[in-house]
């Protein structure tokens, strides 16, 4: 497509959100990339976001797809797009959009690892950005990724990222959560509290980012809202709702107060079912 029709989709996606949904004015603030009349944007980075905001799309088939553009486009976009999925994996949101980022970054330093350390050579401010990740999947992520480019030489996001990794064990034991808006994610909680990988910290930071999560709505409300989303993918079988994003979110970000270097495998192996 020339650029006279790129911009008249954006104008139409944009005037949908504006007429249709007409959302306040927090909600449009997630979509200001949709104005055209934002010149600080570049099409190709109007392009991007938009495609890591498909990545919270419930359908699978949509998400798969655009899991895979993003890491072909990142061959001929480069830094560009390396930053911006980096930066979506940074804000304390509960969005898949964050993780599977974070999933994409793993595999492009798989197959274009050069890419990563061009990135973080011209950006080295990012290199603690994400050493400061709180976020259990993310953070292992990271590592990963940090595993695959110090192959070819560069070293310093492995090192940054072991720093925030205790050395030493820390306190857990048996705990008891009995709410029941943690349900969901249950038997993830029960293998983690049968292998003693918990404790009163973890409890407390799971159960208040639930609820900060939620807010202003309340657990059963953002739960019971899933169900009208799902109601509209009906052939969806693999996606959960937005409520279990909220969970599985919560729960990575309470696992950072417990997590250290002698179990840090095992609690990826049970998030994973390994």
């Amino acid at each position: 497509m020339d650029n006279p029709q790129i911009e008249d989709i954006y104008e139409i996606v944009n005037n949908h959100f504006q007429t249709i949904i007409r959302p306040d004015d927090i909600v449009k603030e997630n979509y200001y990339w949709l104005d055209t009349e934002n010149e600080n944007l570049s099409n190709d980075s109007q392009i991007i976001d938009f495609l890591i905001w498909l990545l919270n799309h419930p359908s699978t088939n949509i998400r798969d797809k655009t899991f895979n553009t993003l890491i072909e486009l990142a061959t001929y976009l480069g830094e560009e797009i390396i930053i911006k999925l980096i930066e979506s994996t940074l804000p304390e949101d509960p969005l898949l959009s964050t993780e599977i980022s974070s999933l994409i970054l793993k595999k492009i330093s798989e197959i274009n690892p050069e890419i990563i350390i061009s990135t973080l050579n011209k950006e080295p401010s990012l290199i603690q950005r994400i050493a400061s990740v709180n976020h259990f999947t993310l953070k292992y992520n990271f590592i990963l990724l940090s595993n695959n480019i110090e192959k070819i030489g560069f070293t310093k996001l492995g090192e940054s990222l072991d720093k925030t990794i205790p050395d030493l064990p820390i306190n857990t034991g048996d705990v008891y959560l009995e709410e029941d808006f943690l349900i969901p994610i249950q038997n993830i909680l029960e293998v983690l509290n049968s292998k003693e990988l918990l404790n009163g910290e973890f409890c407390e930071i799971l159960v208040s980012k639930v609820k900060e999560y939620c807010d202003p709505l309340e657990t059963n409300e953002v739960a019971k809202s899933d169900k009208y989303l799902l109601r509209s993918f009906y052939d969806e079988k693999k996606y959960l709702g937005r409520y279990r994003d909220l969970l599985n979110h919560a729960l990575n970000t309470a696992l950072i107060s417990v997590v250290n270097k002698d179990n840090i495998e095992i609690v990826y192996k049970i998030l994973n079912n390994d």
